[in-house]
């Protein structure tokens, strides 16, 4: 339960590995060839940087509130509010994925990285705390989910392998969590704003690639 050191214990890593062999052997071993053709890095890359995101979140109010239901029921609540917001604005403007969304979410982000958790605590007013707490952990949660809608609503035709590939980046993710045994839970920010930078990168040399494409493809109506 405690470590007197940081580490990786054995028993993690065999579990993190049987996990691995389980997930690459039902889909190299069942799925048809054909639902194995394609990637999107981008959406990959926005989906392990999200799920480090929500768990360094739930981890940081355990420690103000108390690792309690009634907490992580606030901390879910949180997020789903903030996912609901995106997409509500998403809808209604124009929005992309861009170098001003991007800037903004990566200053987010060196914001929750640089404030120190230990000075919410001096705030004796729970509201308060968890009014302030929550800004600062759940804005680049919101700048996240903005810039994942865009994304996805850009994909078109090729959603089904864009949403796949976000799929496969939460479970890596959600298997990158347990470096917080070595890095600590903070540091884990420094892992995200790398995945969501390589999203960037990956982003903007899909969009030369298919402005280059012959527009060939059917378009599909939304239902």
């Amino acid at each position: 339960m405690y470590l007197r050191d940081p580490g990786l214990p054995l028993i993690y890593i065999a579990g993190l590995a049987m996990v691995g062999v389980i997930a690459f052997g039902l889909v190299f071993g069942l799925a048809p060839a054909s639902a194995r053709r394609g990637f999107n890095g981008h959406m990959f890359f926005l989906g392990a940087a999200f799920m480090l995101l929500e768990t360094r979140s739930l981890v940081t109010f355990s420690l103000l509130f108390g690792s309690t239901w009634l907490v992580n029921s606030l901390v879910f609540f949180a997020i789903l509010c903030s996912v609901m917001l995106a997409v509500f604005l998403s809808a209604r403007f124009p929005l992309r994925p861009s170098v001003p969304l991007y800037t903004v979410l990566v200053a987010a982000l060196l914001l929750a990285y640089f404030v120190p958790q230990e000075s919410f605590l001096s705030i004796t007013s729970l509201p308060l705390r968890y009014g302030l707490a929550s800004f600062v952990a759940f804005l680049p949660v919101f700048i996240a989910n903005l810039v994942f809608a865009g994304s996805f609503k850009g994909t078109g035709p090729t959603a089904d392998v864009a949403f796949a590939s976000n799929l496969i980046g939460i479970m890596v993710g959600g298997a990158l969590e347990y470096a917080s045994l070595l890095i600590g839970y903070q540091n884990l920010l420094l892992i995200v704003i790398g995945f969501y930078l390589l999203s960037a990168f990956l982003l903007r040399r899909r969009e030369p690639a298919r402005e280059r494409e012959p527009d060939t493809a059917v378009p599909v109506g939304a239902t």
